[in-house]
């Protein structure tokens, strides 16, 4: 499987050389899976909308206060992308209290959705559709998360992406990586995730149209085939 070529990321020595290696890999995964409720499974099926919800409501304190003080709304898609393919039963319960559904998707839907001309903006309370957004109005990501902990300046850093750890960057060269890409750094405590994301990041302008005090979603368009060969798995709490 595809998980072999991410093996090599144990060697790497320097946060370009990240760089580099995040830009070819992530999107080769042998498959990405996106764990949810069953009401929000029944809520993408029913209306099939698989949308970008925002930092700003996430389960990390440090993501959630670097959204709130951003300018401009920041949404973003989650999924795991296990080497060996396993299950994960503190995702499972973490995201849907084992009662919800797992989706896995492939490459190209990852790709038509990251690569989508046109978005809505609903409000996640109602779901009502709030703007109409052009990719012209975005910045959009994808990338695996890079989870770290870092020592001081001279001392090297522990670096894990798709569960595979690294021990040979220098915490002063990490420091870069870091502030390029802060929407894809986490602490070494999420690193059970093994996380690819797709962030958007909306311009100010188009942000400045939202109201500051409610939540809202970024539904990307795309065509109805894209829901197609989605293959859905049940959680451990629904099957027994």
């Amino acid at each position: 499987g595809k998980g072999e070529e991410w093996k090599k990321f144990s060697g790497i020595t320097t946060s370009e050389e990240i760089r580099d290696f995040v830009q070819k890999y992530s999107l080769l995964h042998d498959a990405f899976y996106h764990y949810t409720t069953l009401g929000g499974f029944n809520a993408i099926w029913e209306k099939k909308q698989l949308a970008l919800s925002e930092m700003r409501n996430t389960n990390d304190l440090t993501e959630r206060k670097r959204a709130e003080e951003s300018k401009k709304r920041i949404f973003l898609l989650c999924f795991t992308t296990p080497i060996d393919m396993s299950e994960s039963l503190p995702l499972w319960y973490l995201y849907t209290g084992g009662e919800g559904v797992r989706l896995r998707l492939n490459e190209q839907k990852i790709t038509k959705i990251s690569k989508a001309e046109s978005f809505s903006i609903i409000s996640a309370a109602t779901g009502e559709k709030e703007l109409d957004i052009s990719r012209e109005d975005l910045n959009i990501s994808v990338r695996n998360v890079m989870y770290y902990k870092t020592g001081s300046a001279q001392e090297s850093a522990l670096v894990v992406m798709n569960g595979i750890e690294n021990n040979s960057i220098m915490t002063d060269d990490l420091t870069g990586y870091l502030q390029q890409y802060p929407n894809f750094c986490k602490d070494i405590f999420w690193a059970y995730e093994n996380e690819v994301r797709i962030v958007a990041e909306l311009s100010e302008e188009k942000s400045n149209l939202l109201c500051p005090d409610k939540f809202y979603r970024l539904v990307p368009k795309v065509d109805s085939s894209f829901f197609s060969k989605i293959n859905v798995t049940m959680g451990p709490e629904l099957e027994s």
